[in-house]
Parts: C-alpha cells; sequence; structure tokens
C-alpha cells in the first residue's frame, strides 16, 4: 500500500514521511526532490524545485509530477510525500486517490506561514501582500485536499513522531 501525505507547505510532510516509512517499514519518496533528481539526469545541472518551478512554469511542472506520480504502483510499500501545489492538477488528484491512502497534514494557519516564510517568500506569494497571498493560497489549495484526503491530522500540537505515530494508528485500523 502506498500512503500519500498531502497539505500546504509547512505542514511537515516531508519530515512526518520519512519518521512514518520508517514505522511502516516503507521506503520513503518525496516528490520534489525526484523532481529535481530527474531535472538534474536529464538536463546535467542542478536546481531547487523552486527553481525548477519558476524556469519552467506551473503547467509543466505539474506534468513533470504527473509523469513521475504514473510510476509508482499501488501495490509498493511506500509513504509518498507530494508538493503543496500537486493536487492543484485534477488529473494528479486522480492519480493519487488511486495510488493508496491521503492523508492530510494541517496546522494553524500562523504557524504555517511562519514555517513558511523562514524559508524565504515562495515565488507564487504576492512579494507586496505575503499573508494575504498565503490565506487565498491555503483557503484554495485545502478545499481540493479536504476533497481528496482519506485522513486528517493537525500537526500544530504534535511532535513529528506524535504525528508519524497517529498516522500509524489510524492506517492499522483500516488494514
Amino acid at each position: 500500500m502506498i500512503t500519500i501525505l498531502v497539505g500546504f507547505k509547512g505542514s511537515g510532510k516531508s519530515v512526518v514521511g520519512k519518521t512514518l516509512a520508517d514505522l511502516l517499514e516503507a521506503n520513503f519518496f518525496d516528490l520534489d526532490s525526484l523532481i529535481e533528481e530527474k531535472y538534474t539526469k536529464d538536463n546535467n545541472v542542478e536546481k531547487t524545485f523552486r527553481e525548477i518551478f519558476q524556469e519552467v512554469g506551473g503547467d509543466a511542472f505539474r506534468e513533470m509530477e504527473q509523469d513521475l506520480l504514473l510510476e509508482f504502483s499501488p501495490e509498493g510499500k511506500t509513504v509518498l510525500s507530494v508538493g503543496g501545489g500537486t493536487l492543484v492538477s485534477p488529473v494528479n488528484c486522480e492519480i493519487v486517490r488511486k495510488l493508496g491512502k491521503v492523508i492530510l497534514l494541517d496546522a494553524e494557519l500562523d504557524i504555517l506561514y511562519d514555517r513558511i516564510m523562514q524559508n524565504g517568500m515562495p515565488a507564487y506569494f504576492d512579494k507586496d501582500n505575503p499573508r494575504e497571498s498565503f490565506e487565498k493560497h491555503y483557503t484554495e489549495r485545502m478545499e481540493i485536499f479536504d476533497e481528496v484526503a482519506d485522513f486528517e491530522i493537525d500537526t500544530t500540537e504534535l511532535t513529528i513522531e506524535q504525528v508519524a505515530q497517529g498516522i500509524y494508528e489510524h492506517l492499522l485500523t483500516i488494514n
């Protein structure tokens, strides 16, 4: 079974994913990292997923995500963390639903915003009003996440280990 972690940027998908994979004795993959690896292999130059997004644009980036998602088999014992914008694509939503159990990680808005801004303002935020831009994107994406997710966990007051354990226990109840 594949467990797919979704959520807004800063919700903890990658760090929780690694810990959850250890608990499940599964492989862990981060879709953004896979995009970086593929880009490097195809272009002989290293770039971050942010740089790749800016270079190729949103549509081409979503296609890259789609191509990589299609390489996964639902039979694998895998935890997959997908980028905060991956599910903006309806095609990616369908692929993710078919792959396995979709777990939504969320947190309070102030916490998410602070986590995001610690690493610099994302390219898709309005530089003149980043907080308003953040809240707009959050609202739009949460509608999609809520529709696709099988289970939701709030990461605000929990440690990485507590979040992973909560997901692990939920997965045990459905298997």
